[in-house]
């Protein structure tokens, strides 16, 4: 049987098969853990609303409701102000001092969004979601990407194993950039073929 899990604006097919008197999700079950960052200890509920839909919610260890989409968004509109912005790496005006919209909007969707968890940084390694991966990114041997933020850049070597990890060199960009839990690191890709990433950091306050 089929159903879709459906999360913030997103939906992922999955297959429901039953053993005994229990209910399981198969197939689609991998890729819905993996292009949502989900970690041991997370909490989920399930909701459903009938026409093999069911809601789901994401609560972090501490129990709060996580409010973050680390899956490849979707299209968003950005006024060519904000694509400037975000290119440079800085953290996000105050809403009351961003720039008013342009009349003539552009789409980005080379972008994805990680929430800093205690694991990233004690392990210096950070999962790109899968969606994001194997759209973008090439799986080969050695891969390294370069991650910019504000005038500095910092080389690192990704591992593909299940999906892209960004490993040697995290330490330091983590160092440098003074990184702490739920801070928010969005990623765009500016040149696929040398694998150039401007890196936008928002503060958890």
């Amino acid at each position: 049987m089929e159903t879709f899990l459906r999360l913030a604006a997103r939906s992922w097919k999955v297959v429901v098969e039953k053993k005994d008197d229990n209910f399981f999700f198969m197939e689609g079950w991998v890729d819905f853990v993996l292009e949502n960052n989900l970690e041991f200890g997370d909490f989920l509920t399930f909701s459903y609303a009938g026409n093999s839909k069911i809601y789901v919610k994401i609560y972090e260890k501490n129990g709060s409701l996580r409010q973050d989409v680390t899956a490849l968004k979707e299209p968003e509109l950005v006024t060519s102000e904000e694509e400037n912005e975000q290119e440079e790496g800085v953290v996000a005006q105050p809403a009351d001092q961003t720039p008013e919209r342009s009349r003539s909007p552009v789409a980005s969707i080379n972008s994805c969004e990680i929430v800093i968890k205690a694991w990233h940084l004690s392990n210096a390694r950070l999962n790109f979601p899968a969606a994001f991966g194997n759209r973008f990114l090439k799986r080969e041997q050695p891969l390294v990407a370069t991650l910019r933020a504000g005038n500095a850049s910092w080389r690192i070597v990704v591992h593909c194993f299940d999906r892209f990890q960004l490993w040697k060199g995290m330490r330091k960009f983590i160092t440098d950039n003074a990184l702490r839990e739920n801070d928010v690191c969005r990623f765009k890709l500016i040149d696929d073929e040398k694998l150039i990433l401007n890196v936008r950091i928002s503060r958890y306050k």
